[in-house]
């Protein structure tokens, strides 16, 4: 027993004389939680970025573009609607307006359907698409109802049964898709809010812990070329490379995806979702002028809900203003500088103040310049009808006259769409491009991680074999 115990107690003795064995262990196992923290921080912060570039790209955008799609639909339909109960039943004018109506429902439930498809925060987007679900097959009886009585000539049912069709638009749709439309745009600046505070710190953390690795790889280095009288440690000399040359691509790839994260959302994002807002508003504006055509009881009622959402799209003092503050925004978005357009608001003042691509400052120039002869023919078609003269209001407000409220209402639309066609490529591109650059990134973290530690132990493997016991007690016992 006493023999079995005089190696062991050699061995201490010997390691209390000489701690270079266990300082060799202490620097490998700091290197290796080093790379163990490093792996860590760098999968969370890759992994947050995902979250964001998820949550605006693939869960959250899609989802309120589908909720104003459904909204837009939804208010074509009652204009639809209403333009039919005015017209001669049997004729053309009535069978192209009945398309319309069937053109956009298809639409609304296409909606839904992506809608559906795209649920991810429960209840919040599930209740809503439930309730429009519900409230579009009211609307539907209700709106055939209002249809067979104009076809059999009794107007007033007629009228009584799109009261009813309005009222549950009015009341349980349209609130429902603004519900679906705010749960998903809450989350969406949630989550970009809190990534864009912690991008920065995320990032700086990364690019420490790499630098602190880096440092004291170098000191591994230094420390075995000092006391074993080595100059290169290749295998630590190519540890400390391999991280820098990771550290600063992944550093690059992070600040690329904050980069493609602010332009999908503050750039791309933020203007589909004005211009969606002035369309939905302007299909919400022509609506409500069709009903007072139809409607002369309630004409006071939706000539306010008309100006309104006509003020929703752009908003300013004086109706004289309008051309004044359309070329002032054109000078400065020539010269390449932000507009700021005193007095005016809305959700086009909103685009105009966000215009950042090729091809986007024309479209919202012609956006707010067709909303202009839109809101102008408008504000034409309802003092005829608040002076009576109902045959010169409906001329003006039916049909396709070039001079018409619909063809004016038409090329606004058609302005809209394709500043929004532009917005939505970018922010589809910027998300890509962004998960691009995040491509690999984790596993590639983990499996570099593990493979510089193992070079590590490589490098320090042959010195620690030096201390081990057998050879250290061999050489004692032949100095003895």
């Amino acid at each position: 027993m006493n023999r079995s115990m005089g190696p062991v107690k050699q061995l201490i003795r010997a390691a209390l004389r000489d701690v270079t064995p266990i300082r060799l262990w202490l620097l490998f196992g700091s290197v290796a939680l080093g790379f163990l923290l490093f792996c860590v921080i760098s999968v969370i912060t890759v992994q947050q970025h995902l979250h964001a570039l998820k949550t605006v790209g693939s869960d959250a955008a899609p989802s309120v573009i589908a909720a104003h799609q459904i909204k837009i639909g939804l208010a074509a339909m009652d204009g639809a609607l209403a333009d039919e109960l005015m017209s001669i039943p049997g004729q053309r004018p009535a069978l192209a307006l009945a398309g319309d109506f069937e053109h956009n429902r298809l639409d609304v439930c296409h909606e839904l359907v992506v809608a559906a498809k795209n649920i991810t925060y429960g209840h919040k987007e599930q209740g809503p698409i439930e309730s429009i679900q519900a409230g579009l097959g009211a609307f539907l009886m209700q709106a055939q109802a209002a249809r067979d009585f104009h076809q059999s000539g009794k107007e007033a049912d007629a009228l009584l049964a799109y009261r009813a069709a309005w009222s549950t638009l009015k009341d349980k749709i349209l609130p429902s898709a603004d519900d679906l439309n705010k749960a998903n745009s809450d989350v969406l600046e949630e989550t970009y809010g809190r990534e864009r505070s912690a991008s920065a710190l995320s990032r700086g953390l990364v690019l420490v812990l790499g630098m602190v690795l880096v440092c004291l790889l170098f000191y591994v280095h230094i420390y075995v070329s000092v006391h074993f009288h080595r100059r290169l440690n290749l295998p630590i000399i190519f540890t400390m490379i391999i991280l820098a040359i990771f550290l600063r691509y992944l550093t690059t790839a992070l600040s690329e995806s904050s980069a493609g994260l602010t332009r999908a959302k503050e750039y791309a994002y933020d203007s589909v979702q004005a211009l969606l807002d002035a369309r939905s508003s302007a299909y919400l504006a022509d609506a409500a002028l069709s009903r007072c055509l139809l409607d002369h009881e309630n004409m006071p009622a939706n000539q306010q809900a008309c100006q309104e959402n006509l003020d929703r799209i752009a908003a300013f003092p004086d109706d004289r203003m309008g051309p004044v503050l359309l070329v002032a925004a054109a000078k400065e978005l020539q010269l390449g500088r932000k507009p700021n357009l005193q007095g005016l608001s809305g959700a086009l003042a909103k685009e105009l103040a966000n215009v950042r691509f090729e091809g986007e400052r024309e479209g919202a120039i012609d956006s707010f310049e067709t909303f202009l002869v839109y809101k102008d023919r408008c504000g034409q078609e309802r003092k005829l009808m608040t002076e009576g003269n109902d045959v010169d209001a409906r001329s003006l407000g039916l049909g396709y006259d070039p001079h018409g409220t619909n063809m004016a209402f038409s090329r606004f639309d058609d302005a809209l769409v394709r500043t929004m066609r532009i917005n939505n490529t970018e922010l589809e591109q910027s998300v890509r491009k962004a998960r691009h650059a995040l491509q690999w990134l984790v596993p590639g973290s983990i499996i570099l991680s593990i493979l510089l530690v193992i070079a590590t132990y490589l490098g320090l493997r042959p010195r620690i074999q030096e201390y081990q016991a057998d050879s250290f007690l061999h050489r004692k016992n032949l100095r003895k």
